[in-house]
């Protein structure tokens, strides 16, 4: 983990780009509900791992903020919720109280909150695509998991920076198992899931930062909070 106390000492991919990721990525002009317009600002994708919380305790306020599955908990003023799956949504009634903009990939969804916005996974041959997607807004990879769909979301914002909190692939997340009628993570499940945000995230790796010091994540610059919140003000 690099350590630095200034913005001035600061590795020069930890400020901003002038370059706007809409620029580079050729997004229709029309936009969608559930990808709002955030070009140019920072934003904190958090998912579920351990690092998540104390993360977001101190971002809050600072950038946009989308939280991933159950981490709506632990920031429940954060812009964006995402869940993927329906029994999310039908098990955490809680989540469908989220002031934010609540998005899932699933129409089945809105069976349980009508409020949520939905976007769409993008299927060749009726196969899930797992690559980051850009050709069109609210269309994106799949992945295999929330993670890598929240994280291409956030880059369709056009926001720039993009910190992940949580994105540590470890066997436990921040809070208790889920319940069994939903699904927790199996070891082999976060080792392809970690391979794929690995292969994804070379191309964007000039605009994804790392937040936490035990990810296993190896595609991304690391960089401590201090340093993210630091890179805004210069």
């Amino acid at each position: 983990m690099v350590n630095l106390d200034t913005a001035s000492r600061m590795p020069p991919l930890l400020k901003r780009s002038p370059i706007s990721p809409r620029q580079q990525f050729p997004l229709p002009a029309t936009d969608v509900a559930a990808v709002p317009d955030w070009e140019g600002q920072a934003v904190c994708v958090a998912a579920s791992g351990p690092s998540s919380p104390a993360i977001l305790e101190q971002v809050r306020g600072r950038m946009r903020v989308i939280v991933i599955n159950r981490t709506f908990e632990v920031a429940p003023w954060a812009d964006m919720l995402y869940a993927a799956d329906s029994g999310f949504w039908a098990v955490y009634v809680g989540a469908r109280e989220f002031a934010g903009v609540k998005v899932a990939p699933e129409p089945n969804c809105k069976r349980y909150c009508p409020s949520i916005k939905l976007v769409e996974i993008k299927k060749v041959q009726g196969k899930r695509v797992d690559k980051l997607v850009f050709d069109d807004l609210g269309i994106i990879g799949g992945g295999g998991h929330s993670g890598f769909q929240a994280l291409n979301i956030a880059l369709q914002t056009g926001a720039w920076p993009v910190y992940l909190a949580g994105y540590d692939y470890l066997p436990k997340h921040w809070h208790d198992d889920h319940p069994q009628v939903l699904r927790n993570p199996e070891a082999h499940q976060l080792q392809r899931w970690r391979a794929l945000i690995d292969a994804e995230g070379v191309a964007v790796s000039d605009r994804v930062f790392n937040l936490s010091d035990v990810s296993t994540l190896n595609a991304f610059k690391r960089c401590t909070v201090h340093q993210a919140l630091a890179s805004l003000s210069v």
